[in-house]
């Protein structure tokens, strides 16, 4: 069983419903790589790192997962995706249910906001987002 997969699901899931992701980002929700000319902005969504949580007897009692959810624009400021980072952590930060029926999501919490300007070939690209730390359990 790799919960990470049901994990990233549930991600996917929650934004691509959220009303102001739709309206400002539609459904440009990637993991990992953006496709080549992306419209901006978007989203993208990265496994950071995940481990196990052994009881007694080395059963899986739950997998603490880490993600890096942002919201990523070109130009001179963070406004175009403010309000889509605010969804992202409304959808992400203290919430609970079942992933794929297999896998349940004991629950989100940002560990950190996550706030990036760089530099290419003379464009300017904002990200606005967190990490959010997300726990699963098989089912």
């Amino acid at each position: 069983m790799n919960e990470t997969s049901g994990i990233a699901g549930l991600i996917y899931s929650r934004l691509s419903s959220d009303p102001t992701i739709q309206s400002v980002c539609g459904s440009r929700i990637y993991e990992g790589v953006s496709p080549e000319n992306t419209q901006f902005p978007f989203i993208r969504m990265q496994e950071q790192g995940s481990h196990d949580v052994l009881g007694v007897g080395g059963v899986r009692i739950l997998v603490p997962s880490l993600w890096l959810v942002r919201a990523i624009t070109r130009g001179e400021s963070f406004t175009p995706i403010q309000s889509v980072a605010d969804a992202i952590d409304t959808q992400l930060q203290g919430r609970y249910n079942v992933i794929n029926g297999s896998v349940y999501n004991l629950g989100g919490q940002r560990s950190s906001p996550f706030r990036l300007t760089e530099v290419d070939n003379g464009v300017q690209y904002r990200h606005l987002g967190g990490l959010y730390r997300l726990w699963a359990h098989k089912a």
